[in-house]
């Protein structure tokens, strides 16, 4: 069966048979894959429409090593889990992981890194995947209305509740009035 993952560089990956292949050459109408273990022949080509494809990839070349599905199922799975986080920022890295972890087999779980290095994974996805405006370098700039709330207490509070910044007006006198309604009260 056909499995396509993410490398920890965001590459697509494939993993048939036991085996996980890179990516090595795409033309008009195939892609070309090796093998991820160094200087081994093992080699796979499938059509160019890989992700939609029902078409069996052909192997070619021989692999030096043996099968390691465990393997190939923990980078499946460290994979998935990046995906989640990001798409799920509220969910903790611990939940997630455990996810992650719930139905591998005995042979992918001790293939995955420790725990914390795990979570830290997660964090530093979610930490490159969010679109953070850039720093302002001139006092002329908008606070976008993603960030004018603050979760506390899981209550979604306001915490820009004032902005006098004017774009069309020459002044550069602007005042922000940056608390939240239960440091009001």
């Amino acid at each position: 069966m056909l499995t396509i993952f993410k490398s920890t560089k965001g590459q697509d990956k494939i993993a048939f048979n036991g085996y996980s292949y890179r990516k090595d050459k795409t033309s008009m109408q195939s892609v070309n894959w090796r093998c991820d273990v160094s200087k081994c022949k093992g080699r796979l080509i499938t059509c160019i429409d890989y992700k939609n494809s029902t078409s069996e990839p052909i192997e070619t070349g021989e692999h030096f090593h043996a099968p390691n599905p465990g393997k190939i199922a923990a980078a499946v799975a460290f994979s998935a889990a990046k995906e989640e986080s990001v798409q799920n920022p509220e969910v903790p890295p611990r939940r997630i992981i455990s996810n992650a972890m719930l139905n591998l087999a005995d042979e992918a779980l001790v293939a995955l890194p420790p725990r914390r290095n795990f979570r830290r994974s997660l964090q530093r996805k979610r930490t490159r995947d969010e679109a953070f405006p850039a720093r302002p370098t001139t006092r002329d700039f908008e606070i976008p209305e993603q960030f004018h709330h603050v979760s506390i207490d899981n209550r979604d509070d306001r915490f820009l509740l004032y902005d006098s910044y004017d774009a069309m007006a020459d002044d550069s006198d602007t005042l922000w009035e940056i608390v939240t309604n239960v440091s009001l009260s």
